[in-house]
């Protein structure tokens, strides 16, 4: 039987689109948590360096739990935003 804690703690993949060219990243993390979140664009920062708000300038993120520490307007010096059902896309 699933439960939302069997849920939350099955591995899940993180991606990110770019939308202008379609370049796919995809990583593998432990869960729809917001720590795993975080460790994946953890990862993306050191990957990217100081040129990540360049490669990513802005951020679209669904109104998952796991993306509540994205709460703040940015992330590494990218803009994020948030998808609002019927209202377009809007940050907070």
């Amino acid at each position: 039987m699933k439960t939302l804690y069997n849920l939350l703690c099955e591995p899940a993949i993180f991606t990110i689109v770019e939308r202008l060219t379609g370049y796919y990243l995809s990583i593998r993390i432990d869960g729809k948590t917001t720590s795993s979140v975080a460790a994946a664009m953890e990862q993306l920062h050191q990957q990217y360096g100081e040129h990540f708000s360049e490669v990513f300038r802005s951020i679209t993120t669904d109104n998952g739990s796991e993306f509540a520490d994205f709460s703040s307007n940015e992330c590494y010096g990218s803009k994020i935003y948030f998808a609002r059902p019927y209202f377009g896309t809007n940050t907070i």
